[in-house]
């Protein structure tokens, strides 16, 4: 599958009410973020794709989520409500599709506790990722990155955000509609992805890893402030984040919803796919499917391998090639990416 460069960007300014900070992206992009959620909405059995709607019980477990989403204090709410405005999908809907990642922990917990899982959850699926770091000969650190998710729209919709906040300023690859962050970088101090983790318990109302992420690119001003939050922060659902500093550093921090371990870069090279590598937290990937942890195994160990055959010739554009091997490259990646956060460069296609 060709791969191509990602061109279309957008300036949010978060100086502007919530409700306000999209609305350019909204006025080219309302019919992309549409068809976007209306795609992921395919993949639920209980969607009628004719007539653009849920069936009963799935519009009342979305409104169940989108009224505990807002008891809870949920973030963003104003923009989210600005995308519904816009696109002409329920808040709860929307809501629900910046929440995919908790609702696909919530399906496979639930059927890894052997309870019913409700028909609107059986059709999702894991998020895929492996994401690596590698030091160059100068010192410097990037961070390159692929993102496996089985929804082909992902490919056409995938564009650049930059948030200004005065002179600040952090950048994510995303996509319309999506009000959270799944990487991005904060020019001259750090990059973050975020990787799939193996599911333990059911999710709640606490801070979702996209939210989280978001939050943290916009109030961490350094490397060690964000592994701080990242850390720390109670979540809604197990996550991986790789972070790399513009000092040439890099760690995987593991967690689960109050737990933590970091694993630092060694030997110049770290690769982060969707398993626990920590002697902490290892034993969280008992009980998951055993084939999604080999394959993350494998993708891992690609990733590392190559890395470590470039050495001291390592550039940020050929860190990236090594995203065109398989398994690291595979039918359901769609976005790929590198970050240089000490110089602020960003390589980035959709596939």
């Amino acid at each position: 599958m060709e791969k191509r460069p990602v061109t279309k960007e957008y300036r949010i300014d978060l100086r502007l009410p919530e409700e306000e900070r999209w609305s350019q992206v909204i006025r080219r992009e309302a019919s992309t973020a549409r068809n976007l959620i209306h795609a992921a909405a395919r993949q639920i059995p209980s969607y009628d794709a004719k007539q653009r709607r849920f069936g009963v019980a799935m519009r009342q477990a979305m409104k169940l989520i989108h009224h505990g989403y807002r008891l809870s204090g949920g973030h963003y709410q104003g923009e989210i409500a600005a995308w519904a405005e816009a696109t002409g999908v329920p808040p709860a809907e929307v809501t629900l599709m910046n929440c995919l990642y908790e609702l696909n922990h919530l399906a496979e917990r639930r059927a890894a506790l052997g309870s019913q899982v409700p028909e609107w959850l059986r059709a999702l699926v894991s998020f895929g990722c492996t994401a690596g770091a590698v030091r160059l000969a100068d010192g410097r650190a990037v961070h390159v990155r692929n993102m496996d998710w089985p929804l082909q729209p992902i490919r056409t919709a995938t564009r650049l955000f930059r948030f200004t906040d005065g002179d600040r300023e952090f950048v994510t690859v995303g996509l319309p509609g999506l009000v959270g962050a799944l990487s991005g970088m904060v020019l001259g101090a750090y990059s973050v992805t975020i990787n799939y983790a193996p599911p333990t318990f059911l999710p709640g109302f606490a801070f979702g890893p996209l939210f989280l992420l978001r939050q943290v690119f916009e109030t961490c001003d350094t490397y060690e402030d964000a592994c701080e939050a990242l850390s720390h922060t109670r979540l809604s659902a197990n996550v991986l984040f790789l972070v790399c500093s513009a000092e040439g550093n890099a760690c995987a921090i593991e967690r689960t919803r109050e737990d933590f371990a970091r694993i630092p870069m060694r030997g110049g090279t770290l690769a982060v796919a969707n398993h626990y590598r920590s002697g902490k937290l290892a034993g969280q990937n008992r009980g998951w499917d055993r084939e999604i942890i080999a394959h993350s195994k494998q993708r891992a160990s690609t990733l590392d391998s190559g890395m470590k055959r470039l050495g001291p010739r390592a550039t940020l554009a050929k860190a990236a090639r090594i995203l065109d091997e398989e398994p690291v490259c595979n039918e359901e990646t769609h976005q790929m990416m590198a970050f240089d956060p000490s110089r602020g460069e960003l390589l980035t296609w959709k596939r």
